[in-house]
């Protein structure tokens, strides 16, 4: 996913922006600006890791992604191998890692948007700073599952915020492609909702729809599964799997098999009867999920 077909035609001054964001350092630069802590968070391309910035100790995040090179070894011995190591097999480009941070940059200033503070680049080594969060909404929402605990409490305000997060991609023009609940966190204070991970995120291009398969399969929306044009709906679907998965523990639509086509087939056959019954019986939120999860054109589909 290069730059030149995740941002829309025109987004050259975006993307030589975001490049700005990007510090070059030499090995070492940034082991003496932090210190690094527990792993946090593994991806297929990165890992994020707690760290503390030496200057006034704030406690802080950074995602640690690996550039390609054609070398399969561990790209720095600070981050061995291992069950902690991010799988180096997958190595970004910078044209990746300059598109995650125009789309990331775009939609700063929401306090339901993970908050960006540097970057920078020792080597092969990318070093994304951000506002270090607490535990993931899907973390906190499997906990005291026999009782109503902290989704039963808070579950209409989390789906709220949530919904501010993906708003504030929307305004931007930005689609976020990978609303899941793994890509929610609770603030620093606990509470407050914040949406991340901006890997996968594109700007909507003028006048046309995107294209391309991108984010998790169970979360995909309809029209991206056939390849067709699609746009911001497609978070809204996702938003709508992800509402339902959160509130019912379980997923609406289940593949024979977790591929695309396999999905389609579960799409075609419509929303089974059983969950048609709980959304019925939830009312208010839940009804407004349901009819996120319609097989109804994209266009139709309720919307920011």
């Amino acid at each position: 996913m290069g730059c030149a077909s995740s941002l829309a035609a025109g987004d050259n001054a975006e993307c030589a922006k975001a490049r700005g964001l990007l510090q070059n350092g030499k090995k070492g630069d940034f082991d003496a600006a932090f210190s690094s802590g527990r792993l946090l968070g593994r991806g297929g391309f990165s890992q994020v890791r707690a760290i503390r910035r030496r200057a006034d100790g704030e406690r802080l995040a950074v995602k640690v992604v690996a550039l390609g090179s054609g070398h399969s070894s561990p790209p720095d011995d600070r981050f061995p191998s291992g069950s902690d190591n991010f799988r180096t097999e997958k190595e970004m480009q910078m044209e990746e890692v300059v598109c995650e941070l125009a789309a990331w940059s775009a939609v700063q200033g929401s306090r339901h948007v993970v908050n960006f503070v540097s970057a920078t680049v020792e080597r092969r080594l990318v070093f994304m700073v951000m506002e270090r969060c607490g535990a993931s909404i899907l973390h906190r929402a499997a906990e005291s599952p026999d009782s109503p605990g902290f989704w039963g409490r808070e579950s209409r305000r989390v789906l709220k915020e949530m919904l501010l997060g993906v708003q504030a991609c929307h305004h931007a023009d930005i689609v976020h492609r990978d609303v899941k609940p793994q890509n929610f966190l609770l603030g620093a204070d606990g509470s407050t909702v914040k949406l991340c991970d901006f890997g996968l995120a594109v700007r909507m291009p003028h006048q046309r729809q995107l294209r391309g398969m991108a984010g998790t399969i169970p979360f995909a929306s309809p029209e991206m599964l056939k390849g067709s044009g699609y746009g911001k709906a497609t978070d809204v679907w996702s938003f709508g799997i992800m509402a339902y998965y959160l509130s019912f523990g379980g997923l609406p639509f289940i593949p024979d098999k977790t591929t695309c086509e396999g999905m389609k087939k579960a799409h075609r056959r419509g929303l089974p009867a059983r969950c048609r019954r709980r959304l019925e019986r939830g009312g208010g939120a839940a009804a407004l999920v349901g009819r996120q999860l319609e097989p109804r054109p994209a266009s139709l589909r309720w919307c920011h």
